[in-house]
């Protein structure tokens, strides 16, 4: 029986001169080591995946991603954004959240010319927002070298797919949607900004305790004041204890119950 074949690779070249390219040179600079281990990470990602692409709308194999880094989700947005300035991933793809490096494929040529098979194509995104290339059948107006064919009824706009990808609870994405179209939504770093604030805080920890997308968008809870535990080292200490006192939890209105019935005139 013959042997299934796969468009995945075991190694990539890594240059011993990489740090000195321009795109090392700009991550480090603005992400420190953090930049340097995503983006070799990413490469390794790739290089393993079938047809070196990731398709980064599956919830789970962005998590993944982010897992195998080892950032955040607001930090890999911020990465994957300045990749792209950079021309190291292809722009227009990953405004539909897909990941592809045409000089990665372009520099494991000789793997695919060895096993004497075609070299993986860039992937193309169809009216079903389905994926395929050239080489499996269905083909469009333009060569794959040119911009991917988006559909024309795709509904999410590039900064809210930004928005849902960070938000941490994927309920009603519909609902969200409308609200992101309707609301008077600030700048979209901001939104990511306050969004990564949040998921430090306390109630969000929980995630029962965070609010639908929808919710969030409508009642403007970008702007909350949000306590961030371990930034002030007396934050947690005191966050709980009465303000009237500081000696006992509070209950009511920031106060413990003997302060709250001295308040409303009552006796110890």
């Amino acid at each position: 029986m013959a042997r299934t074949q796969k468009d995945i690779v075991n190694y990539f070249p890594h240059d011993a001169n990489a740090c000195s390219g321009d795109t090392l040179t700009v991550l480090q600079s603005q992400f420190g080591n953090d930049g340097y281990a995503f983006w070799f990470k990413l490469l390794e990602k790739l290089s393993s995946t079938e047809g070196h692409y990731l398709d980064c709308r599956n919830s789970n194999r962005w998590q993944l991603l982010l897992a195998k880094t080892g950032v955040n989700e607001l930090l890999g947005v911020e990465i994957l954004k300045l990749l792209v300035e950079m021309q190291a991933i292809d722009e227009n793809l990953w405004k539909s959240r897909v990941i592809w490096c045409q000089k990665l494929v372009d520099n494991i040529a000789d793997v695919y010319r060895n096993r004497r098979r075609e070299l993986p194509q860039k992937p193309i995104i169809t009216n079903s927002n389905s994926i395929t290339t050239e080489s499996n059948g269905l083909t469009t107006d333009e060569s794959t070298q040119s911009k991917v064919k988006y559909s024309k009824v795709n509904k999410y706009t590039e900064n809210f797919e930004k928005f849902w990808i960070v938000y941490p609870k994927k309920i009603g994405k519909q609902a969200a949607l409308k609200a992101f179209k309707k609301t008077n939504v600030p700048n979209i770093d901001i939104l990511l900004i306050a969004i990564g604030k949040q998921k430090k805080s306390t109630q969000w920890q929980n995630k029962k305790y965070i609010p639908n997308p929808a919710t969030w968008l409508n009642e403007g809870h970008w702007d909350d004041e949000i306590i961030i535990y371990g930034e002030n080292p007396d934050d947690s200490a005191n966050d709980d204890m009465c303000q009237e006192c500081g000696k006992r939890p509070w209950t009511n209105n920031g106060l413990c119950k003997i302060c709250s019935k001295e308040k409303m005139g009552g006796s110890h």
